[in-house]
């Protein structure tokens, strides 16, 4: 029998305004997923680079204490 894949809750989505709102004020973090070198081509300011193939790696990095919106 093979073992139960663990599942996650879908997660909110929020538009760019409250996005923007939420990282001016400290509130939150943002993550790029996208692969390094699309990163370096352009981002948001202040976002962190964890491409999705290293997320589980990184869980533990992430700020308990913030919303993470990942993009």
């Amino acid at each position: 029998m093979a073992a139960a894949k663990p599942s996650l809750a879908p997660a909110p989505r929020i538009g760019p305004v409250e996005a923007y709102e939420l990282l001016e004020s400290g509130k939150a973090v943002a993550i790029d997923v996208r692969p390094t070198d699309l990163f370096a081509a352009g981002h948001i300011p202040g976002a962190w680079s964890i491409p999705i193939r290293q997320l589980g790696a990184a869980i533990s990095r992430l700020p308990p204490d913030k919303k993470l919106i990942f993009y």
